[in-house]
Protein backbone atom coordinates (compact mmCIF):
# COMPACT_ATOMS: atom_id res chain seq x y z
CA UNK A 1 0.00 0.00 0.00
CA UNK A 2 2.81 2.72 0.91
CA UNK A 3 4.65 2.19 -1.81
CA UNK A 4 1.85 2.94 -4.73
CA UNK A 5 0.69 5.80 -2.49
CA UNK A 6 3.88 7.43 -2.16
CA UNK A 7 4.41 6.97 -6.14
CA UNK A 8 0.66 8.42 -6.26
CA UNK A 9 1.76 11.19 -4.35
CA UNK A 10 5.16 11.86 -6.22
CA UNK A 11 3.37 11.76 -9.39
CA UNK A 12 1.06 14.45 -8.18
CA UNK A 13 3.51 16.45 -6.36
CA UNK A 14 5.49 16.37 -9.90
CA UNK A 15 2.33 17.60 -11.38
CA UNK A 16 1.27 20.57 -9.03
CA UNK A 17 5.46 21.44 -9.83
CA UNK A 18 5.16 21.60 -13.82
CA UNK A 19 2.34 23.86 -13.21
CA UNK A 20 3.98 26.16 -10.84
CA UNK A 21 6.98 26.63 -13.08
CA UNK A 22 4.76 26.92 -16.28
CA UNK A 23 2.73 29.43 -13.92
CA UNK A 24 6.15 31.30 -12.79
CA UNK A 25 7.29 31.71 -16.41
CA UNK A 26 4.61 33.58 -17.43
CA UNK A 27 3.44 35.84 -14.78
CA UNK A 28 6.19 35.35 -12.06
CA UNK A 29 5.75 35.09 -8.00
CA UNK A 30 5.43 36.84 -5.87
CA UNK A 31 1.62 37.73 -6.71
CA UNK A 32 -0.68 39.45 -4.67
CA UNK A 33 -4.20 40.80 -5.17
CA UNK A 34 -5.26 44.56 -5.59
CA UNK A 35 -8.59 45.43 -4.50
CA UNK A 36 -10.45 48.07 -6.97
CA UNK A 37 -11.06 50.61 -4.94
CA UNK A 38 -13.56 52.92 -7.36
CA UNK A 39 -10.01 54.78 -8.44
CA UNK A 40 -8.92 53.42 -11.55
CA UNK A 41 -5.71 54.51 -12.80
CA UNK A 42 -5.79 51.81 -15.95
CA UNK A 43 -8.29 51.77 -18.93
CA UNK A 44 -8.86 48.53 -18.31
CA UNK A 45 -9.60 49.60 -14.74
CA UNK A 46 -11.93 52.08 -15.48
CA UNK A 47 -13.87 49.54 -17.68
CA UNK A 48 -14.60 47.39 -14.34
CA UNK A 49 -16.79 49.63 -12.83
CA UNK A 50 -19.59 48.91 -14.89
CA UNK A 51 -19.77 45.10 -14.00
CA UNK A 52 -18.54 45.50 -10.33
CA UNK A 53 -19.47 47.72 -6.98
CA UNK A 54 -16.68 49.85 -5.74
CA UNK A 55 -14.33 47.84 -3.41
CA UNK A 56 -15.81 44.49 -4.48
CA UNK A 57 -13.77 43.73 -7.78
CA UNK A 58 -10.17 42.04 -7.43
CA UNK A 59 -7.32 41.76 -9.26
CA UNK A 60 -4.34 39.35 -9.21
CA UNK A 61 -0.69 40.79 -9.97
CA UNK A 62 2.43 39.68 -10.47
CA UNK A 63 5.72 40.39 -9.18
CA UNK A 64 6.22 43.01 -12.18
CA UNK A 65 2.63 44.37 -11.69
CA UNK A 66 1.12 42.74 -14.44
CA UNK A 67 -2.66 42.09 -13.97
CA UNK A 68 -2.83 37.93 -14.42
CA UNK A 69 -6.74 37.86 -15.92
CA UNK A 70 -5.93 40.69 -18.40
CA UNK A 71 -3.60 39.13 -20.54
CA UNK A 72 -6.00 39.55 -23.34
CA UNK A 73 -6.48 42.99 -22.72
CA UNK A 74 -10.18 42.42 -21.72
CA UNK A 75 -12.09 44.46 -19.28
CA UNK A 76 -14.48 41.37 -18.02
CA UNK A 77 -11.98 39.32 -16.60
CA UNK A 78 -12.15 40.07 -12.71
CA UNK A 79 -13.33 38.35 -9.70
CA UNK A 80 -14.04 39.44 -5.94
CA UNK A 81 -11.78 40.67 -4.01
CA UNK A 82 -12.04 37.42 -1.63
CA UNK A 83 -11.09 34.91 -4.67
CA UNK A 84 -8.21 37.61 -5.82
CA UNK A 85 -6.88 37.67 -2.07
CA UNK A 86 -6.96 33.71 -1.88
CA UNK A 87 -5.49 32.96 -5.32
CA UNK A 88 -2.38 35.43 -4.65
CA UNK A 89 -1.98 33.80 -1.44
CA UNK A 90 -1.37 30.48 -3.46
CA UNK A 91 1.07 32.14 -5.94
CA UNK A 92 3.90 29.57 -7.64
CA UNK A 93 6.23 30.47 -5.15
CA UNK A 94 3.81 28.83 -2.09
CA UNK A 95 2.93 26.04 -4.21
CA UNK A 96 6.73 24.98 -4.57
CA UNK A 97 7.09 25.48 -1.37
CA UNK A 98 4.24 23.41 -0.21
CA UNK A 99 5.72 20.64 -2.10
CA UNK A 100 9.25 20.77 -1.33
CA UNK A 101 7.53 20.26 2.55
CA UNK A 102 5.24 17.62 1.46
CA UNK A 103 8.41 15.49 -0.48
CA UNK A 104 10.34 15.73 2.77
CA UNK A 105 7.36 14.08 5.00
CA UNK A 106 8.33 11.14 1.79
CA UNK A 107 11.40 11.52 2.42
CA UNK A 108 11.10 11.16 6.47
CA UNK A 109 8.85 8.16 5.96
CA UNK A 110 11.64 6.33 3.49
CA UNK A 111 13.83 6.96 6.28
CA UNK A 112 11.76 5.95 9.18
CA UNK A 113 10.83 2.52 7.25
CA UNK A 114 14.72 2.05 6.27
CA UNK A 115 15.60 2.22 9.89
CA UNK A 116 12.49 0.14 11.17
CA UNK A 117 13.70 -2.56 8.36
CA UNK A 118 17.25 -2.91 9.50
CA UNK A 119 16.48 -2.89 13.67
CA UNK A 120 16.16 -6.06 15.02
CA UNK A 121 12.27 -6.97 16.25
CA UNK A 122 11.77 -6.73 19.94
CA UNK A 123 14.72 -3.99 20.38
CA UNK A 124 13.90 -0.64 21.77
CA UNK A 125 14.87 0.93 18.69
CA UNK A 126 12.26 -1.59 16.70
CA UNK A 127 9.62 -0.84 18.80
CA UNK A 128 9.87 2.62 18.65
CA UNK A 129 10.28 2.82 14.68
CA UNK A 130 7.06 1.03 14.87
CA UNK A 131 5.08 4.40 15.84
CA UNK A 132 7.09 6.22 13.84
CA UNK A 133 6.71 4.17 11.10
CA UNK A 134 2.88 4.13 11.00
CA UNK A 135 2.61 8.18 12.27
CA UNK A 136 4.35 9.25 9.02
CA UNK A 137 2.44 6.43 6.77
CA UNK A 138 -0.72 8.37 8.07
CA UNK A 139 1.17 11.35 7.56
CA UNK A 140 1.30 10.49 3.82
CA UNK A 141 -2.54 9.80 3.90
CA UNK A 142 -3.22 13.20 4.81
CA UNK A 143 -1.33 14.49 2.11
CA UNK A 144 -2.56 12.01 -0.66
CA UNK A 145 -6.45 13.57 0.45
CA UNK A 146 -6.71 16.69 -1.60
CA UNK A 147 -5.76 14.13 -4.32
CA UNK A 148 -8.69 12.00 -3.58
CA UNK A 149 -10.75 13.09 -6.87
CA UNK A 150 -8.47 12.27 -9.27
CA UNK A 151 -8.84 8.65 -10.64
CA UNK A 152 -5.75 6.86 -9.43
CA UNK A 153 -6.78 7.51 -6.05
CA UNK A 154 -7.36 4.16 -4.26
CA UNK A 155 -9.73 4.81 -1.01
CA UNK A 156 -8.03 2.15 0.72
CA UNK A 157 -5.59 4.96 0.99
CA UNK A 158 -8.27 7.26 3.22
CA UNK A 159 -6.93 8.36 6.67
CA UNK A 160 -7.62 6.49 9.58
CA UNK A 161 -10.95 8.40 11.00
CA UNK A 162 -9.69 7.17 14.47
Amino acid sequence: MTDALVQFLRARLDEDTAAAHRANAVDPSPWRAEVYDGRPSREQDRNRTRDFQQGQAGMILDRDGHDLWDCEGSSSLSMTSESAEHAARHDPARVLAEVDAKRLVLRRLGEAEFTFGVTGKGTPPHDLMTGAVSSWRQAVRLLALPYSDHPDYRQEWAPDQA
